[in-house]
């Protein structure tokens, strides 16, 4: 029951630093920024956490679902960018739709092809 209730606590403090970051990144071209980067900036920490992080500092596992199923999971959202997408498609944008999905898959393995990398290295390099 503690795990349980770790996921939810993280992934409610997940959930509200994704609507405040959306409150602050705004666009006036139809874009969806917000989600867009609380997406790259999850699956960076999430590859990070996992090569890096977990590798350097093992933690209990109910922690470390915590953070990343709970926080990171709530974080970022694959619904988030789906409705977006159908959104972009039923206003006439199909151009910036595609882009979107595009720029997210992309975008969203090169963030973790960067977190992973740096994990490693950082863990690499180890000095303690």
């Amino acid at each position: 029951m503690k795990h349980i209730f770790a996921i939810g606590i993280a992934g409610a403090a997940g959930a509200l630093l994704r609507t405040m970051i959306g409150h602050v990144i705004r666009s006036e071209s139809g874009f969806p920024f917000a989600t867009w980067t609380v997406n790259m900036i999850a699956t960076f920490l999430l590859c990070f956490i996992v090569a890096g992080v977990l590798q350097k500092f093992p933690i209990d596992q109910d922690i470390e679902e915590a953070i990343t199923v709970g926080f990171l999971g709530s974080f970022s959202t694959f619904s988030a960018l789906s409705i977006e997408t159908v959104l972009l498609i039923e206003n006439g944008l199909l151009a910036m739709a595609v882009l979107y999905v595009v720029a997210s898959f992309v975008g969203g393995i090169g963030a973790g092809m960067l977190g992973f990398a740096m994990g490693r290295k950082w863990t690499a390099h180890d000095n303690t």
